[in-house]
């Protein structure tokens, strides 16, 4: 899992899926995170317009067509909706944060030949620069 991570931290390009403008929620600093170092990050959240200045957007399928890399914010129940729509875009790296998976979504990023972490959380990746 460490190439992996290594692979998903040489994107420059993210898209965090279930950000949020809320100071107390990982969505928000997730986001910060991966801006302060130096990533295009693109929010998904289809309850919000913008998030820190940046626009947001209510899919996957509405970001801009640049994306390299997922950053998974959300229940399992929605991870699972989220692997296919990432397959269809012809994504390939998903990160999921802690809580954000099940054997389900284990077992349908597998089916979908996706490249992801799981468990890690990104912020002490690029903190700890792996």
């Amino acid at each position: 899992m460490r190439q992996i991570m290594q692979e998903m931290l040489d994107k420059k390009i993210w898209a965090v899926v279930g950000a949020t403008g809320n100071p107390s929620k990982y969505g928000y600093h997730i986001l910060a995170s991966l801006r302060d170092s130096g990533y295009t990050v693109y929010p998904v959240n289809p309850n919000h317009e913008t998030i820190e200045g940046l626009k947001c957007y209510p899919s996957l399928g509405d970001c801009p067509g640049d994306l390299e890399a997922v950053n998974v914010v959300i229940p399992p129940e929605k991870s699972l909706v989220l692997a296919d729509e990432a397959a269809a875009l012809g994504l390939e790296y998903l990160w999921f944060q802690p809580g954000t998976y099940d054997g389900k979504v284990i077992k349908k990023t597998a089916e979908n030949g996706l490249k992801t972490v799981y468990g890690p959380c990104i912020m002490v990746a690029l903190r700890e620069g792996i």
